[in-house]
């Protein structure tokens, strides 16, 4: 059953997917389709076709601002994705690798941590 909308972009209820990206409701029932896409298309004033994908920048997935779309091909958006989730697992394992350091350094100070 689809969620109601909990926003309104442009007239058109949205709401966040499980991924989080932002989806249009329309009388009640999902048009199927995302509104960074929309936008994309507004941006270039025509559809996109089925193989321009839209990037987002920095600003995340709820930042419909123009400046925050990229429109890539699906090569290209492939290639940025796969190389965007590779420095996230880098920057996880660098972010656990300090945590369980910032835990030791307590846990050898006295400090019970629990962990």
């Amino acid at each position: 059953m689809p969620k109601k909308p909990t926003r309104s972009h442009d007239g058109y209820g949205w709401y966040l997917t499980k991924k989080g990206y932002p989806r249009f409701f329309k009388n009640g029932r999902m048009k199927h389709a995302y509104v960074h896409r929309y936008e994309a298309a507004k941006m270039l004033g025509r559809p996109l076709t089925k193989d321009e994908q839209v990037n987002h920048g920095r600003g995340g997935k709820q930042d419909f601002s123009w400046g925050n779309l990229t429109i890539l091909g699906i090569r290209e958006h492939s290639w940025y994705s796969a190389k965007q989730a590779f420095w996230m697992k880098v920057l996880d394992v660098k972010a656990e690798k300090e945590f369980y350091a910032t835990i030791t350094q307590l846990e050898a100070e006295g400090v019970r941590t629990g962990l």
